[in-house]
């Protein structure tokens, strides 16, 4: 629901950017994908967005890392998921 939210927030500025940035011609992708599925990618997910993108320059938000000692102090609740979003990224199903 949070994320919902939050996207429905997005679009409404993301409106705004887009004629800003047009205004002072600076490049940005067409599409921006993973906001919606922050801590959610899966290999099959990644996969089925990649079979499904239109034209253009798409942009996906991940944070893939290893768990090290860096990450283990960071203060944010998606440490787990930078770990599967690495797995996920690397995995046979994206690469195909």
């Amino acid at each position: 629901l949070k994320q919902k939210a939050s996207r429905a927030a997005m679009s409404h500025y993301g409106r705004t950017f887009r004629s800003k940035v047009a205004h002072h011609k600076v490049r940005v992708p067409d599409q921006f994908y993973g906001f919606m599925h922050t801590g959610l990618l899966t290999p099959e997910l990644v996969a089925t967005l990649v079979a499904r993108l239109p034209e253009g320059i798409s942009e996906l938000m991940c944070h893939p890392a290893h768990m090290d000692d860096t990450l283990r102090q960071y203060k944010t609740r998606l440490k787990e998921s930078r770990v599967n979003e690495l797995e996920t990224m690397t995995s046979p199903t994206v690469r195909e």
